[in-house]
């Protein structure tokens, strides 16, 4: 059985981590720090630290927007595109994902 790490990496013939996913991930990761930064704003006692927290919450903000819009231009996002056809899509994905679960067990 290959390491997560070899399996991270792509070696020994393992399914690789692709863009999309790492995009996701990246995504996600986004939100869960600006809740961080919008919490400890919200509960900063001081004008000077609320200022660095909002700089780092701006900052982030900018890097979701930006990952975002690569997405979309990559076409692994489709915010636009019908709600069935999102529904459909998403759940092929998870079929696909089932799939693979159940090979490597």
């Amino acid at each position: 059985m290959p390491s997560m790490i070899t399996s991270l990496l792509g070696g020994e013939d393992t399914k690789q981590l692709n863009d999309p996913t790492i995009v996701s991930n990246m995504l996600g990761e986004a939100k869960a720090g600006a809740t961080a930064y919008l919490t400890a704003i919200l509960g900063a006692t001081t004008p000077e630290l609320r200022a660095i927290y909002s700089s780092s919450l701006t900052q982030i903000l900018g890097g979701h927007s930006a990952l975002t819009a690569l997405a979309i231009n990559k076409e692994w996002y489709k915010p636009y595109e019908l709600a069935e056809h999102q529904l459909a899509e998403t759940l092929q994905h998870s079929e696909k994902l089932m799939n693979l679960v159940k090979t490597d067990a």
